[in-house]
């Protein structure tokens, strides 16, 4: 939770509590404390249930407030997962095309290392060679 949350219940807090607590200490000022504990009772009666709802009704905003929370942090935990995979995924492409091309370019050089013949059976050196003495202006 936020502390601007966090400091906003706390005062919202106080002020229930002493909204419920100043009544009875104006109704009751000057008077002696008791020593009956049916009277504490009835004051921790009237504490419990004139407090108890105001600070369960805070209670269930801060819960409500951390599950949107979690639900923001998953979506965009999901949403760096997704953006993740789609990264791996191209980079397996990438790489798979970087394969292909490598070994492409192995059979394209072993082809161009194939030594030739002449018809009458004599080498004459390497198909790259010819291919470049072809291309040679005449």
């Amino acid at each position: 939770m936020s502390k601007k949350v966090l400091r906003v219940l706390s005062v919202i807090s106080l002020a229930a509590a002493a909204a419920v607590i100043a009544p009875y200490c104006i109704r009751f000022w000057g008077a002696p404390l008791s020593l009956s504990p049916e009277a504490w009772g009835a004051f921790g009666s009237y504490v419990g249930g004139t407090l108890g709802p105001p600070l369960a009704f805070l209670g269930l905003i801060g819960i409500v407030w951390t599950i949107r929370e979690q639900m923001n942090a998953s979506r965009v935990a999901k949403e760096a997962a997704e953006r993740e995979s789609e990264y791996l995924a191209r980079k397996e492409k990438k790489e798979e095309w970087q394969t292909i091309i490598e070994h492409s370019e192995k059979q394209i050089e072993s082809f161009l290392n194939l030594p030739i013949q002449y018809k009458n059976g004599v080498p004459a050196g390497k198909l790259v060679h010819a291919l470049f003495w072809a291309a040679e202006p005449q």
